[in-house]
């Protein structure tokens, strides 16, 4: 499976706060989450959403965003619109 490069970038900011991560494509959205939190040095107090070919993503948390398919079980490496 292939490894990506992925930027993150916070918006409105300035100057501007970023990270540059290499990720296997085997990573779940949920370990993708949990990556974040780790690299901007967050408690897991910052919340996120994943918003891929019009769809939303996500991890949910009581009184917060619910989300239909699982995190645990999406891949980076796997194309959301059809599953490879």
């Amino acid at each position: 499976m292939k490894n990506y490069s992925i930027k993150i970038a916070l918006r409105g900011m300035s100057p501007m706060i970023w990270r540059r991560l290499q990720i296997p494509g085997s990573t779940s959205l949920a370990n993708f989450h949990h990556v974040i939190q780790i690299v901007f040095g967050w408690d897991d107090d910052h919340l996120h959403r994943f918003h891929i070919y019009g769809k939303d993503y996500g991890i949910a948390y009581v009184g917060g965003l619910s989300f239909s398919d699982n995190p645990y079980t999406l891949y980076l490496g796997v194309d959301a619109r059809n599953g490879t």
